[in-house]
């Protein structure tokens, strides 16, 4: 789990409050602790790896979506499931691919064809981002 930043640096403001959050959520969703936690802030940005040895692939992508989708921060965020065989994708689940904050086409077009600028996606990542100053992951009484 990972904010998706376009450009760089890779660090921008409160993308650790909002891998933070979103690592609340998503274990609040699952219940269950991971057997490994680690989490990586280099130049590159940040990264959050979880292992949930039990947890069920596809279940846990559409949980992945489910924090995706979080009103603000969450569409600034990228959580990808990887297992021994790859990465479950949208499409692995029937699901629609994930739209562009900045237009709502799918969004590994926009990034390959790079249709927007670059500063006008990072304000825009920076503005979804500054939702989790606000905002909480919901506790765990509240699932």
């Amino acid at each position: 789990m990972m904010p998706n930043i376009p450009g760089y640096p890779k660090r921008i403001e409160n993308d650790t409050n909002a891998v933070a959050i979103a690592e609340k959520s998503f274990k609040c969703k699952i219940a269950m602790k991971e057997a490994v936690r680690a989490c990586l802030i280099n130049s590159a940005g940040i990264a959050l790896l979880l292992l949930f040895p039990s947890l069920d692939a596809a279940d846990a992508k559409k949980i992945g979506i489910e924090v995706e989708n979080t009103p603000g921060w969450g569409r600034a965020l990228d959580i990808d499931i990887i297992t021994r065989t790859g990465i479950v994708s949208r499409k692995d689940l029937g699901l629609p691919a994930r739209v562009c904050v900045m237009c709502g086409k799918e969004a590994k077009i926009c990034a390959r064809e790079r249709s927007h600028n670059v500063e006008e996606l990072r304000d825009t990542v920076r503005r979804l981002l500054a939702c989790t100053v606000s905002d909480q992951a919901p506790s765990s009484s509240e699932s």
